[in-house]
Parts: structure tokens; C-alpha cells; sequence
């Protein structure tokens, strides 16, 4: 009868492993700059987008040095300012990428070029681009509206007075907000509780290395991809958040010093299939007795997972993707019987951005959170189908106006006084 080991290295002989990985571990000084320049990255584009964009957009329209009519639309400035943006979205986006890559070890790295991580970058890259555009097209749709004002307010207010109870009361305040600005009480919500609250999140967010005199498990801390994910999301860099979360994921399976890759991938493989560890009545002392801290820090990674994606899909997907669909369909139907044709066109090219949008990041939500996203999907995916119902509509009521209570509006009650 052969004994066991009782060294690491024979026991991993013992066990049928050739030799214990290694791993080329960046300097202190390397990791930590790294860590800076993906938190500077993020934060920097995330202040573009979230304040500098909205607020270019505002005091160019309300000085005139861009004019925007009800006509005209989005005039050919507007097309410059989104081109300026893309392309600091190109800068921040590299610049945060190859941050976060040069904190991993080689090992790492080759883990998630196999398991095709890298390779999403590209799809990844053009649907940032894609919400660039979308974001640059939502901020400057109030102002649109207002350009609008005399056609819309009416009509739209009129469509109320149709739905049962609380019809009139709705009216009367559309009437008093206009419909631009309801836009306008939108974008600012986006702005405040999805960008500005979430920079204020990330500058008091860990951008570095954890304080526990090197103690802690990992290099970095699992969770903290998991922060720097949160981050790349507020930021619109959905490569660098993909990538931050497929690293996290892999945390939950990193082990001890000393323990082998080939174990690593059997327990990964134990934790997918959810069966036992045969060898678990073989594993010496020194692995078992951090057994209890690893099953903590999974559940501590598990509850960040699932508060990161809750707060995604309430606050992201509503505020910046469902509210600007229902006023924009709405904005379609009563302005669709005018000449405004490009308006029209970059109104409807920046709805179809946003259902593909929402669409991608519920795929991306069930992905990582599973079966606890189920609800609020589903609701949003009713939410989609409404839209949808009131695009069929335009073109099947005479008013082109549609109520989910009513059904399709009455035309006199919707022409101008």
C-alpha cells in the first residue's frame, strides 16, 4: 500500500501531477499602476459621457451655436459631436483593456483567450460604439421635442384624456410639463441615477489592491473585478466590463499558493456539474483547512454578482433604455404625418439601437445571474412588446395614436384647437 505524501510537492506527484505551475507575477509597482490607469480610464470616460456630453449638447442648443428645429431635426453639428465622442470612447476604451490585461499573469491570460474571452472584444467594442451614438441621440432628443412643442403637447395630452380614472389628472400634467419636457425629466433621471451617482460610486470604489498585509487570497481580490465591472458599465465600456466579470467568475475557482492547475479545473468542473469531490478524501491538511474561507469568499462574490446585476437592470436598462423607447414611439406617432423625414429616421435608428441594447444586456444578465433574473426580464420584455404594439398601431389607427387601456385613440379628440 502506497502512503500518501505529507510535502506539497510529492503530494502533487503522488496525485499525478507532473509539476506545480507558475506563474510570472508583475512587480507591486506595475500592478498597482495598471490598477490606476483602468480606474482613470473608466472615470475619465464616464465624466465624458455622463457630463460633458449632456452639458455640450445643452449650452450649444439653448446659445444657438446649433440649431435645432422641429424641421431640421438633428442638424449636421450634431453628427461633429458625436464623432468626438467616438472617438474619445476608442482612446478610453484601449487604454482601460490593456490596463486591466496587464495586471493578469500569463496563465490568466491563456485561460480566457481559451475559454474565447479575448476574442469578443471586437463585437464588444462596435456595441459600445453602438450606445455612444444612442446616448448622444437620447440627450439631445428633448430638445428636439421642444422644437416640436406645438404639435406634440396637444395631441399627446388629448391621447390621455382616453385612459380610464386617471386620464384627466395625467393630462392636466403633461399639459403643464409639455411633452419635452418629460424628455427632459427622463434624460435628467438617467443622468443623475445612472451617471452621476454612479462616478460618485466610483470614486469611492477600491481601485487598487486590498489592505490586508497580502493575506487575502488572490493578487486582486475577486470581488474587486467585480467593482472594476460596475465601473466599465457607468463608464459605457462593455468590453472592459465583460472582461472584468469573466475574470471574477474565474476567481471563485483560484486557489492557495501551491495548489495545481489540474485540481483547479477538477473542482471548476465539480462546482459546474454540482456533484461530489471524489477527491476530497484524499486532499492533505494544508488544502483542506481554508475550506470554510473559500466557501465565504465564493458567497461574498455570489452576493456582489447579484447586487451588481440588480442594480444594472433596474436602473440602466429603465432609465436609459425603456422610458427613452415609450417617449420616442410616442414621438413618432404624433409627428408622423409631417415632412421631418430625418428626424424621424434618427429617432427610429436610436430606438432600434436601444431595443438591441436591452436585448443584449438581458442575454448578458441571465449569463452571469441565471435564474433570479427571470422577473425582472420578463417584465421587461412585456415592456418591449408594448413598444412594439404601439409601432404596429401607427400605421393601423387613424390617429396612429395607441393606448394599452383604450386602444387605438380618437382622431378628433387628438387634432389641434
Amino acid at each position: 500500500m502506497t502512503l500518501m505524501p505529507q510535502d506539497d510537492r510529492s503530494w502533487f506527484r503522488w496525485a499525478g501531477y507532473s509539476q506545480l505551475p507558475t506563474e510570472e507575477v508583475a512587480s507591486d509597482a506595475d500592478e498597482t499602476r495598471s490598477a490606476s490607469e483602468t480606474h482613470c480610464a473608466c472615470l475619465r470616460h464616464a465624466v465624458a459621457m455622463w457630463v460633458a456630453l449632456p452639458a455640450t449638447v445643452s449650452v450649444a442648443v439653448l446659445t444657438g451655436l446649433i440649431s435645432v428645429t422641429c424641421t431640421a431635426g438633428y442638424p449636421r453639428w450634431f453628427w461633429v459631436v458625436v464623432f468626438i465622442f467616438e472617438v474619445h470612447y476608442l482612446f478610453s476604451e484601449r487604454q482601460a483593456w490593456y490596463a486591466v490585461k496587464a495586471v493578469l499573469t500569463q496563465p490568466q491570460q491563456l485561460i480566457l483567450r481559451q475559454k474565447g474571452v479575448l476574442k469578443k472584444r471586437r463585437g464588444l467594442f462596435s456595441f459600445g460604439s453602438l450606445v455612444v451614438v444612442q446616448m448622444c441621440i437620447d440627450f439631445t432628443f428633448p430638445f428636439v421635442a421642444r422644437g416640436c412643442d406645438d404639435t406634440l403637447t396637444p395631441r399627446w395630452a388629448a391621447a390621455f384624456l382616453e385612459i380610464p380614472c386617471v386620464g384627466q389628472r395625467l393630462s392636466t400634467i403633461i399639459h403643464s410639463l409639455r411633452f419635452w419636457g418629460v424628455a427632459a425629466l427622463v434624460a435628467l433621471c438617467n443622468i443623475l441615477i445612472t451617471g452621476i451617482a454612479g462616478i460618485i460610486r466610483m470614486s469611492s470604489a477600491p481601485s487598487g489592491f486590498s489592505e490586508d498585509g497580502g493575506q487575502s487570497e488572490d493578487r486582486l481580490p475577486g470581488a474587486l473585478y467585480f467593482e472594476w465591472a460596475l465601473t466599465a458599465d457607468v463608464a459605457v465600456l462593455p468590453s472592459v466590463a465583460f472582461l472584468c466579470n469573466e475574470i471574477a467568475e474565474d476567481k471563485k475557482y483560484s486557489f492557495k499558493p501551491g495548489d495545481c492547475a489540474g485540481t483547479a479545473a477538477h473542482f471548476r468542473e465539480a462546482e459546474a456539474h454540482k456533484v461530489a469531490d471524489p477527491m476530497a478524501t484524499m486532499m492533505p491538511a494544508f488544502m483542506k483547512k481554508n475550506e470554510q474561507a473559500y466557501r465565504e469568499q465564493i458567497a461574498s462574490m455570489k452576493l456582489t454578482e447579484r447586487g451588481h446585476y440588480l442594480i444594472f437592470t433596474c436602473i440602466n436598462i429603465v432609465f436609459g433604455n425603456l422610458l427613452p423607447l415609450w417617449l420616442q414611439a410616442s414621438f413618432v406617432a404624433l409627428v408622423f404625418e409631417t415632412e421631418n423625414f430625418w428626424t424621424k429616421l434618427a429617432v427610429i435608428a436610436s430606438m432600434t439601437i436601444s431595443t438591441y441594447v436591452t436585448v443584449t444586456r438581458l442575454k448578458s444578465v441571465f449569463s452571469y445571474v441565471g435564474p433570479i433574473a427571470a422577473i425582472p426580464a420578463a417584465l421587461v420584455v412585456l415592456f418591449l412588446l408594448y413598444i412594439a404594439a404601439k409601432i404596429v398601431f401607427i400605421y393601423q389607427c387613424p390617429s396612429h395614436l395607441w393606448n394599452l387601456s383604450s386602444g387605438c385613440v380618437n382622431e378628433a379628440a387628438t387634432l389641434p384647437m
